[in-house]
């Protein structure tokens, strides 16, 4: 547990000396969405992975087969759009 005590707290015009820009992204399912601007951080959010047909049926062994293998498939894909 954080210690609330000990953060240091700013105050509002302290805090908007510094802006950090950040974008944020969510439900792609195996999309690569163009990012579009300067960000110092991309958040994302949700359902990175791509559903198969398993997902559906609730075969969940056959949906992480699935996801694993899109992912050794897509590794490259996903550090060209980071």
């Amino acid at each position: 547990m954080v210690n609330v005590s000990r953060i240091k707290r700013v105050s509002d015009t302290t805090a908007r000396k510094y802006k950090m820009r950040v974008c944020h992204v969510s439900d792609t399912h195996g999309g690569f969405p163009r990012l579009v601007g300067a960000f110092d951080a991309v958040v994302h959010s949700g359902d990175f992975f791509p559903n198969s047909t398993a997902f559906m049926n609730k075969n969940l062994t056959q949906e992480m087969a699935f996801q694993l293998d899109w992912l050794s498939q897509n590794i490259r894909n996903i550090k060209v759009w980071l």
